[in-house]
């Protein structure tokens, strides 16, 4: 006979079943409603087995088992009946940091932080960045009022060099005698082009009139040139534009002036053409007069003929 049926023996001499020991009724009710909970298991991917996004898992272990707890019939299917703050279980306190923003098959909500760092713009904010905006356009606005200002000198210099080749052309086949093409403040003979009393000319300064006085000119200007009005009514070329929103005598846009000096390239004493130097002007405003200037050589033609 064992020790273990001495053990009983001794226990119960008389051999009679003695009955069990009644337990206790909650331990029933317990063991009841242990057999009527479905039991879970939750297989852990490799990423969630570092923390990285994962149900709360029990004893760290890849195959986890829970028990599904039922839910009354008044509430929604889904919903857990209580959540667990991770700030006040102290187990679930280290596992806040791990959870993610949000994405795969179960959506964590984000962190507290993440959320206070998801804030808008406020009022202040959009306008302190107004008002940089609107400095920026300010920038930009003079920007356009410079490249208009350059827009309109490029358009009067164009119309300027137009009126001044358009003279010179029509100089190209008048007489060689014809009146507008004889010398009036310098009738002497020039053997150079670049001659100083030439020179003086190219610049007219910014005044309403030249700074040098010319032979001729279209305009009424007594004081820039020795004759005036040079260029009548049966004038075949292109004449000056008129802005009658002007002042009465700045009306007409350009005025054209003109010079005309001998040339004696070999010295002989004997004029062999002209050259003829003309100045185109107009007045820009905040800048005052502008001016763009053109020369031409016109041959003495009696010197082909034989004459």
């Amino acid at each position: 006979m064992g020790n273990g049926a001495a053990a009983a023996a001794l226990g119960n001499p008389d051999g009679l079943r003695q009955p069990a020991r009644r337990r206790h009724r909650q331990h029933h009710h317990r063991r009841r409603q242990l057999r009527s909970e479905l039991h879970l298991l939750q297989l852990l991917r490799l990423e969630q087995r570092h923390g990285r996004r994962h149900l709360l898992s029990l004893g760290r272990r890849v195959v986890q088992r829970r028990t599904a707890h039922h839910r009354p019939a008044a509430r929604h299917a889904g919903r857990l009946e209580r959540r667990r703050s991770a700030e006040r279980h102290r187990r679930l306190r280290h596992r806040r940091r791990h959870r993610r923003r949000g994405g795969g098959d179960h959506q964590m909500r984000p962190a507290t932080s993440a959320l206070l760092g998801d804030r808008g713009f406020s009022l202040i904010e959009a306008m302190v960045a107004s008002v940089i905006m609107l400095i920026g356009l300010l920038g930009l606005a003079g920007l356009q009022v410079v490249g208009m200002r350059a827009n309109n000198l490029g358009k009067r210099m164009s119309q300027a060099s137009l009126l001044g080749q358009d003279l010179v052309q029509n100089m190209q086949i008048w007489n060689y005698t014809d009146t507008r093409l004889i010398p009036a403040n310098h009738t002497a003979k020039y053997t150079d082009t670049n001659h100083a009393d030439i020179a003086q000319y190219w610049d007219t300064g910014r005044g309403g009139s030249p700074s040098v006085q010319f032979d001729f000119t279209d305009s009424a200007d007594a004081t820039g040139a020795t004759n005036i009005n040079q260029l009548n009514a049966n004038y075949e070329g292109v004449l000056s534009p008129v802005d009658t929103s002007l002042a009465a005598g700045e009306q007409t846009i350009f005025s054209r002036y003109w010079n005309v000096f001998l040339i004696d390239l070999s010295g002989s004493g004997t004029a062999q053409g002209k050259l003829v130097q003309v100045a185109v002007r107009w007045k820009e405003s905040s800048f005052g007069y502008r001016q763009v200037t053109t020369s031409f050589y016109k041959y003495d033609p009696t010197l082909f003929t034989g004459q």
